[in-house]
């Protein structure tokens, strides 16, 4: 329509620094964003690593286990106070389909802690990215407990680009289901109805 049309051209995009390798980035960009006094009606945590050599981060953790989980998991408590403020509010975790093919607890049923940031003797890429995306779904489930914001944990498909940019061409595929699917749930009318519901796709 006329009016949306005139509504897009009015949008403002501004983009911000946040490395989440680093801990302290990710401080110093929460703390930059509540310094603009902006609601903060959805937040995606989107970003990830794959297939990724070893090797550890500045903050001394694997690469991998930081970027995809523990990163996010900082940025959504330093900024869980906006989110509440913000209501209503939604929280996308995007995870993957892969985390069902992992598990992070000891022979005891135990939470084994040296799964989530492995030596590089005990290091295998796809199991790493598993792990991470297994966190990520827990982090959601105990998030909405604690926290009733509407969250999705979203599981993706394999898609071109560069988060595969270790991997040969002939592993790609061109598909663009996940994008579309994450733009959907941050649009969708669900989002703007309050809190407290949790979706699982």
């Amino acid at each position: 329509s006329a009016r949306g049309s005139e509504c897009h051209h009015k949008a403002k995009v501004e983009a911000m620094a946040l490395d989440l390798a680093l801990l302290r980035s990710v401080q110093h960009f929460a703390e930059a964003f509540k310094a603009k006094n902006v609601p903060l009606h959805v937040l995606v945590c989107n970003a990830a690593a794959f297939a990724l050599p070893w090797s550890l981060t500045k903050d001394g953790l694997e690469t991998t286990f930081q970027v995809n989980h523990l990163g996010h998991f900082y940025l959504v408590q330093l900024l869980q106070d906006v989110l509440c403020r913000s209501a209503p509010a939604r929280v996308i975790v995007v995870s993957s389909e892969s985390h069902r093919f992992t598990d992070i607890n000891d022979s005891l049923g135990k939470l084994d802690f040296s799964r989530l940031s492995p030596s590089k003797n005990d290091y295998w890429a796809m199991l790493a990215y598993n792990r991470s995306k297994l966190c990520n779904v827990l982090f959601s489930n105990e998030l909405h407990h604690a926290q009733p914001l509407c969250l999705i944990p979203l599981p993706t498909l394999p898609v071109c680009s560069s988060l595969c940019r270790t991997l040969p061409q002939s592993l790609l595929f061109p598909w663009q289901e996940s994008s579309e699917t994450t733009c959907e749930q941050v649009s969708m009318p669900r989002a703007r109805q309050g809190l407290g519901e949790t979706d699982v796709l």
